[in-house]
């Protein structure tokens, strides 16, 4: 099961007045026009990749990653839900109770929405 947090290093320097983002656990780099922006990159850049995948790679041991001079190493968090949420639908046979079903006809609800926000609920997704 795909976690909703994911924490990768990531090694920044400057790079032509800007700050460089790589992300070797998956072999992406970007840049930022300032160290703020530049971790808000790192985390787009890491969401994309990572949301179209089932299994998503193992971060590094931090001690693994040898820095150039310059360069500084953090780890950046990613609240996956963002970029899963965006994600293909599926269909799925479900049972309930005849009763619920004739109720949510008379409301007129969508049970497939009612499904999924009871499900994103759940999970805490």
């Amino acid at each position: 099961m795909k976690k909703n947090l994911v924490i990768y290093p990531v090694i920044f320097s400057e790079v032509d007045g800007k700050v460089g983002v790589e992300v070797p656990d998956i072999g992406q780099v970007t840049f930022g026009d300032d160290l703020d922006n530049a971790f808000e990159e790192a985390q787009d850049l890491i969401g994309s990749y990572l949301q179209g995948l089932t299994d998503y790679p193992q971060p590094s041991d931090l001690k693994a990653i040898d820095l150039k001079e310059g360069e500084q190493l953090a780890l950046v968090p990613v609240n996956m839900t963002k970029f899963l949420a965006g994600s293909k639908t599926v269909r799925r046979m479900v049972t309930v109770p005849d009763y619920l079903n004739e109720m949510a006809k008379e409301d007129n609800l969508n049970v497939s929405q009612v499904l999924t926000e009871a499900l994103k609920a759940k999970l805490d997704a």
